[in-house]
């Protein structure tokens, strides 16, 4: 087991700045198959603190699509407001699982700026992308769940809730 994971396994909040120290050196250092950072992210999500907010906002920007798309489910379960703007850029994203991994982030973190993004990716080309972006409406009470149950895009079904 990688080193990065056995300290989040461990359950132990003094293993958060050694992780983060980690998730930065991988990221700097650009390893090469993402391993090392995506190992550094799926530590820091077990423990949950917000000392890792910020560097989990930098691995949205590496080059690794697999750890893009771990750190934007790990922000999700951060409630960091902090984290919508990179998220919402994240929905941008040129692969279809980091775009949906966004969409259930900012789903989690109940914040109405993210409504508007939503809205634009709920139209993607992408059926699993256009399903998280439903969720992600109905979770921030924008469209009501018999809108988003529908076989389309939200964009064409789309209900506020009074």
């Amino acid at each position: 087991m990688n080193a990065a994971r056995s300290l989040g396994e461990l359950n132990d909040t003094r293993a958060v700045e050694p992780l983060v120290q980690a998730l930065k050196d991988a990221l700097i250092n650009e390893d090469f198959d993402g391993q090392e950072s995506a190992n550094a992210v799926s530590a820091l999500d077990k423990l949950n603190d917000s000392r890792s907010v910020e560097p989990l906002i930098q691995a949205l920007k590496n080059e690794d699509s697999r750890v893009r798309f771990w750190a934007a489910l790990s922000l999700g379960n951060r409630n960091d407001t902090r984290a919508v703007e990179p998220l919402v850029q994240a929905l941008g994203d040129e692969y279809n699982y980091v775009r949906s991994g966004a969409a259930e982030a900012l789903g989690k973190l109940n914040d109405t700026r993210a409504i508007g993004p939503l809205l634009s990716v709920s139209i993607d080309d992408d059926a699993g992308v256009r399903k998280a972006a439903k969720d992600a409406l109905i979770k921030l009470g924008y469209i009501e769940t018999v809108a988003a149950k529908e076989d389309v895009a939200v964009g064409e079904t789309v209900v506020p809730v009074n």
